[in-house]
């Protein structure tokens, strides 16, 4: 073993990144970094995405006429320059079959339509994707300007008598899963009834949950997917709707859901509701590779040389996987950026799972921005007796080469040759051995050594009772 402490397996992290398929290295005197310099960084990063955002959201609404606005007050105009009503082009409307979950596959634009034609020319159209293998509804028009719903259609755009329009008005499933693949600015809105009135649970590509802001601010609630939503890969979503309106309107009940609009020009597949209890919501996805790339990932410690990282078929999961390969935990591979700037930047979610098949040791390394400075969150499995006698055992916080790891035991199942599900709730990871830090931001999954992962991704469980850290 190259290294005897687990603490001393990042060492060599800041003097080279080596990217899939090539790649460059860059000195450590350029990438290091104090704690307090990257604190600094994601502060004034933070701050300013949040300043921006919150201009693009209030100059995006205040361009709306307020008049015109309430004569149309279920079509979400934010980032149109203008209020619209509905246009009367050429459509018959199909009513959704309320009982299904299942409201878009993409094999048909049934029940879509495109509710802003200003600029003409947008269109929506059922398309085979070849990552996914199947086919996808797509947008396509002039970028925010146009907008498009599933859902909340009218049969007369004029009339004023709401009994007209056709919702889904599901009261009974309350989380809203979809797929997407946009590579520029996309907002997405639910449209839900409520005790308080109509809301519009929107979602951008921010990495903040920004809350009510600017004209009509109640109607409107904006939660943040994270700037790797818009990265041009097919990305799945789970948002507990219900948590994401009590998040800024904690009295207020979701009576019914009722449409799903979008602007912006990209694919979206998948879009479905389900029942929340016990489930994983406000999910992103970082890696389940099936669109046959590694190129989200690097070898950041190829020493001694041959690392290597390839996506290929696993026939246990009949489906595509990440194989990380090296000189056991000689080498290292990370998803992500290990640093504040490069990094997921996730401020939203506390829980990350993974799937993972090796049969050997390892070293899986979480980094995350803390109160308390830059932390790794670092996870290995115990022996067998170790896990008998104490399941929950950690070497917990260790100071090492300038850098700070909280350290937790895994199942030693995890190294037992198969696949084995890891699902872990960072915050309480952080706080069993730093109790008064908290956790900030997520930016990277790191591995050291050989073996297969799949489904890496970080999101937030819908439970009343409390998480339980587990090995499945």
């Amino acid at each position: 073993m190259k290294r005897a402490n687990y603490a001393l397996f990042l060492m060599a992290l800041p003097f080279m990144i080596t990217a899939c398929g090539g790649g460059s290295t860059s000195n450590a005197n350029e990438q290091e970094a104090s704690a307090d310099d990257i604190a600094a960084q994601v502060e004034l990063r933070l701050s300013s995405e949040q300043t921006d955002a919150e201009n693009t959201i209030t100059m995006a609404i205040e361009q709306n006429t307020p008049g015109e606005y309430r004569k149309a007050d279920w079509i979400p105009n934010m980032a149109t320059g203008s209020s619209k009503q509905l246009s009367k082009t050429s459509y018959t409307p199909t009513k959704n079959v309320v009982s299904s979950k299942v409201k878009s596959n993409g094999d048909s634009t049934t029940g879509w339509y495109v509710y802003d034609a200003d600029p003409a020319g947008a269109t929506i159209g059922s398309e085979y994707d070849d990552v996914k293998g199947s086919n996808v509804v797509c947008t396509n028009g002039d970028g925010l300007k146009n907008g498009y719903t599933l859902g909340w259609t009218a049969q007369d755009w004029t009339s004023s008598n709401t009994s007209k329009l056709m919702k889904w008005s599901e009261g009974t499933n309350k989380t809203i899963k979809w797929s997407m693949k946009y590579d520029e600015d996309y907002m997405i809105y639910v449209r839900v009834s409520t005790t308080d009135g109509y809301r519009y649970l929107f979602y951008t590509d921010a990495n903040l949950n920004y809350g009510t802001s600017g004209y009509d601010a109640p109607h409107y609630i904006h939660n943040g997917l994270g700037s790797a939503s818009k990265d041009g890969t097919w990305r799945t979503f789970t948002r507990n709707l219900s948590a994401d309106l009590k998040r800024f309107n904690p009295n207020n009940e979701i009576i019914t859901v009722d449409g799903f609009f979008i602007r912006g020009s990209g694919c979206v597949d998948d879009i479905e509701l389900l029942k929340t209890e016990g489930t994983e919501v406000n999910s992103i996805v970082y890696e389940d590779a099936e669109d046959g790339k590694n190129s989200r990932w690097a070898v950041y410690d190829n020493t001694p040389a041959g690392a290597s990282i390839k996506n290929v078929n696993d026939a246990d999961k009949s489906s595509r996987v990440i194989e990380v390969s090296g000189s056991g935990i000689d080498n290292g591979f990370i998803l992500g950026a290990w640093n504040s700037t490069n990094g997921w930047k996730n401020t939203i979610n506390k829980e990350i799972s993974w799937d993972m098949k090796f049969n050997d040791e390892f070293v899986v390394y979480i980094s995350v921005i803390t109160a308390n400075g830059p932390r790794f969150i670092t996870y290995s499995p115990l022996s067998d007796t170790t896990y008998a006698t104490n399941p929950n055992y950690g070497q917990g916080k260790i100071e090492e080469g300038g850098y700070t790891y909280i350290h937790l035991g895994l199942n030693p199942n995890t190294r037992g040759g198969t696949w084995q599900t890891v699902s872990r709730n960072l915050e309480l990871d952080l706080k069993k051995y730093e109790p008064n830090n908290s956790l900030i931001a997520v930016s990277a999954f790191l591995v050291r050594g050989s073996g297969r992962l799949d489904n890496i991704k970080m999101f937030d469980t819908n439970t009343d009772g409390d998480y339980d850290n587990s090995t499945n």
